[in-house]
This record gives C-alpha cells, sequence and structure tokens, in this order.
C-alpha cells in the first residue's frame, strides 16, 4: 500500500497537521495557533467556525509546503483535547461557542454534586474517572440548567475531534476513547441510561451520536471540505482518539503495562491494560485504541511548570529553549541523587494536586535549604520531586515494563535519566516528534488494512535513544522517595492550615 498518511492533532493552544509515511516516518508539519476565549472569568472557550478555519489552513499549509499530490494522501486520522462541550443544532451549526475541557463555570455545580457521596461513587464506578467541571457529563447539565434554550436547539453532543470529523464527513459520530472520558459505562461501553437519569438530563440521550472505534471509517471527505483543506474528495477519515490516548499510541505504548508518561503542563502517566477494574482511585480510564482494551491514567497537575517556575525565578530565564537545556543538563547530571540534602514537593498548580491522591490544598515545597544551598541544586530537586512524584503514579503498576517518554521533557538529557533512575524503568524516547498526531495515523493506517494489529505495526515505532537506569543511583532513589511519601503525609497539615489562613486574610 502506497501514498502518505495525515495525522491532524487539534489541540487546545495549536493544531498541527502531519504528514506520515505509510510505515509511520514523520516528513513534515504544519500548525496554526488556536484561540482561547474567556468571555467570563473562569470561562473557557472555542469558537468552533474559526477552528474549523484554522484546522483547514493547517492543511492547506501542509500540502503546499511537500508539494505532493493530494489523490497520495490515502487517509486522515484525527487527535485532539477531550472533554468539554461542542454541540451541533438541527441546522448542522454549531449551537454555541464549545465549552473546554478547562472551563470552571461548572465548579459551583460539582459541589454541590458532590455532596451526594452514593451519586460520585457510583460515577467514579460506572464511568471511570471522578466528576469535575470540564467533564462533558457535567457541562451537559450546566446547559440544561443555564442554557435552557440553547440546550433545546442542540441536536447533537460530542468533542472536538469527532466535530472536525463531522465538518469533513458530514458524518455525525462519537469515537469511544472521548466518549469514555465521562459518558460511558467503561464495561459496557455504553451510555449508562440510568445515570444520565440520575443527574436530571436523560433528555440528553437523544442527542449523542453513534458511538465508532478509533480505527473505524466515520466518512470520507465532502466535496466542499475537500477543497477548503486542499485535499481530494472521498478521501477516508478514521475515528481517532483523544489527544493524550494518541500521543501514548503514536508512542509505541500499546502491549499490556506499557507506560506513556507526558512530561508537559501536567504529569500524565497513561498505562494501556487488559481490562477495566472498577475503583474509587483518583485516576481516570480511558477506552484504548485497540479493541477491549483500556488506558488507565494518572495525571500529576504540573511536571515542567515546576521546572518553568525555577529557570524564571531563579534562574531569570523566560522561555525553556535548547540553549537552556545545553545550558544546564551537564551541571544536572553531574549530581548525585539527593545533591544538598534538598527535598522538593512538585505540587505547584494553584489547582492542588489530583494524581496520585487529590488534595485541592496541595502545594509546592522545597526543603533542607542551608546558606551554601546552589541554584543548580534547587533545579535539580526540582526535577527529582517532579519524577518521585511519577514513580509514585505508577507503584500499582507491574515492574519491569518501559516507560514511552513525551512531552518537553523528553527534550532534555537529564528529565529521562533521572525518570528511569528514580523508577528502575527503561525509559523510551521516540523518534518522532508529534506523537499525538502519529498515533491518529496509525488509527488512519490501520482503517485501511496496512496493520490488522498493533504487533503488526511495529515499523511505526522508531525509538530515537533508550534510557537504562542506574543501579547504584535507583537504590538512593528509594530512600529519597521514603523521605518523599513521609513528607507528603506530614505536609498535609499544614496544606490545610495554609489554605484556611489565605482564606481569612482574603
Amino acid at each position: 500500500m502506497s501514498g502518505y498518511l495525515i495525522g491532524i492533532d487539534a489541540g487546545t493552544t495549536n493544531i498541527k497537521a502531519v504528514l506520515f509515511s505509510m510505515d509511520g516516518r514523520q516528513l513534515a508539519e504544519a500548525s496554526e495557533k488556536n484561540e482561547v476565549l474567556s468571555p467570563r472569568t473562569a470561562w473557557a472557550e472555542q469558537n468552533m467556525n474559526d477552528l474549523w478555519d484554522r484546522t483547514t489552513a493547517c492543511c492547506r499549509t501542509l500540502m503546499e509546503k511537500t508539494g505532493i499530490g493530494k489523490e497520495t494522501v490515502a487517509a486522515i486520522g484525527l487527535s485532539a483535547q477531550g472533554e468539554g462541550l461542542w454541540t451541533v443544532g438541527a441546522d448542522g451549526k454549531p449551537a454555541r461557542s464549545a465549552i473546554l475541557w478547562n472551563d470552571g463555570r461548572a465548579a459551583e455545580l460539582v459541589a454541590e454534586l458532590r455532596k451526594d457521596t452514593r451519586l460520585i461513587d457510583d460515577l467514579k464506578l460506572r464511568i471511570g474517572s471522578y466528576i469535575k467541571p470540564g467533564s462533558t457529563l457535567v457541562q451537559i447539565k450546566w446547559l440544561a440548567e443555564n442554557e435552557p434554550e440553547t440546550y433545546a436547539r442542540v441536536r447533537t453532543i460530542f468533542t472536538c475531534k469527532d466535530y472536525l470529523r463531522y465538518r469533513m464527513t458530514g458524518t455525525v459520530r462519537w469515537e469511544l476513547t472521548d466518549a469514555s472520558c465521562s459518558c460511558l459505562d467503561m464495561e459496557t461501553r455504553r451510555y449508562p441510561a440510568d445515570l444520565f437519569e440520575r443527574l436530571g438530563i436523560a433528555s440528553a440521550l437523544e442527542k449523542l451520536p453513534e458511538l465508532m472505534e478509533s480505527t473505524g471509517c466515520g466518512g470520507t471527505l465532502t466535496p466542499a471540505a475537500a477543497e477548503e483543506m486542499g485535499l481530494a474528495p472521498g478521501t477516508p477519515v478514521s475515528g481517532g482518539m483523544i489527544d493524550i490516548v494518541a500521543t501514548a499510541v503514536g508512542a509505541g505504548a500499546v502491549n499490556t503495562y506499557s507506560v506513556c508518561t507526558i512530561l508537559g503542563t501536567t504529569g500524565m502517566n497513561l498505562m494501556t491494560v487488559e481490562r477495566y477494574e472498577p475503583d474509587l482511585n483518583y485516576n481516570g480510564w480511558e477506552c484504548h485504541m485497540i479493541r477491549g482494551n483500556y488506558v488507565k491514567g494518572m495525571g500529576m497537575m504540573a511536571a515542567m511548570p515546576n521546572q518553568d517556575w525555577v529557570l524564571r525565578e531563579i534562574f531569570g530565564r523566560r522561555e525553556l529553549t535548547a540553549e537552556v537545556f545545553a545550558e544546564t543538563d551537564p551541571v544536572m547530571l553531574s549530581m548525585k541523587p539527593g545533591e544538598g540534602g534538598l527535598l522538593y514537593l512538585p505540587h505547584i498548580d494553584p489547582s492542588g494536586e489530583r494524581a496520585p491522591f487529590f488534595d485541592p490544598d496541595a502545594c509546592a515545597q522545597l526543603m533542607g535549604i542551608k546558606t551554601s544551598t546552589t541554584k543548580q541544586e534547587i533545579l535539580h530537586a526540582v526535577i527529582e520531586g517532579v519524577c518521585l512524584g511519577i514513580r509514585s503514579c505508577l507503584e500499582i503498576l507491574p515492574k519491569g515494563h518501559p516507560v514511552f517518554l513525551s512531552g518537553g521533557g523528553a527534550k532534555s538529557a537529564v528529565w529521562p535519566q533521572i525518570l528511569a533512575d528514580c523508577t528502575g524503568r527503561e525509559v523510551l524516547i521516540c523518534e518522532s516528534t508529534e506523537l499525538a498526531a502519529k498515533g491518529a495515523a496509525l488509527s488512519a493506517a490501520m482503517m485501511l488494512g496496512r496493520y490488522k494489529t498493533c504487533g503488526e505495526a511495529g515499523s511505526f515505532f522508531q525509538i530515537k535513544r533508550s534510557v537504562c537506569p542506574d543501579a547504584g543511583k535507583k537504590r538512593s532513589y528509594d530512600a529519597l522517595y521514603a523521605m518523599y511519601r513521609s513528607a507528603q503525609e506530614r505536609a498535609k497539615e499544614f496544606w490545610r492550615m495554609r489554605s484556611a489562613y489565605l482564606k481569612e486574610a482574603e
């Protein structure tokens, strides 16, 4: 099978269109900035028509940049930001601006719902995640109660990627990895009608689309969409995946117990498992691209923002660049575990922490400072603290399975090595840089029948380098990890007192 694949990744702040060969080689990319609107405090929205225009511009730029013929594009795969609320009316047009996954308007609604602990536990056991303001399920209820006229006009409810596929093909479908974030019974993979009824939004069931698999065909490009995108009419479009699952797939985390860690704004850890196991822990579940499998995710609220804070406030560096890594990496690599006796708790996000425990009062702490402490030691301790936090998320998994690393930290020599030493796991860095788009492209290749299983797609996963743990440093990090967990537990009383003090001071 010849030709090319296009993977589109529509993130919250950037949209990328990436060209891949049939065996997964990343050949070219084009990007467009995305705009987040904040009509009110804590609100985050996007204009759905504007998103479509930026996506088509991305594709046209990619085709012009590569100069390939439009007929050589065999298929398109989609990935995008997940959750949120993307609605279309009976006229086929957006019913309102999309409400995004990081929107906070439903915070009071969530607080009210959480008073019914039985409902919350039932939701967690059935849909696999605790509800939050950005959950599609919660936002449906918010829309029905706060904008009833808009809600009445809505014909279709889905999420970003599926809206884009609808614009491309005219076909309405909701792909499983996206729908499973909050709107599916994880065991049956169907809409849980009884839970919708208990939430008072049974009417929403009529607005939810037919479900589809990641590797299924979601339709073909209409003549109008093809013209806007600079592609050929009739080009097939796969179901695709939510961005975090697409990233894990693109990295190669497709075997049981394989892990993809995304060192980005959050520290997301995605684990491939063969079955859904209901629990009340602070993690989230999604369907995997592989039929019948699941992705279990534990996402720290903040990963790279910890390093960003140190580089900005202590080193005076406003932007994380390759030059910054070149300056700091040699010093970091020469340091020992716990250099200078420092220990750092990485809960720097204003919203506290969500994994492997939930605590909105949690905050970052640096312990062990002396007059001899250097800024390099502080940076080293901060990186260690994030890696120890990732280790705590991975403790539930069997040992010995590798970590596929992506995100900003994967570009450094230091982060992969410290992560390997902290966890005792081999860390694999992928050749491709646009892993969400690559995962989407693989779903398109499987739709075409190029690969029947991920086992056949070995050539699709190119590893740039492998980082193995140092046994001696692993022993040191075992001792440091015990200190980390102890300090974390002891800090909780301070977190409570701090929050109470700040509230009184307002």
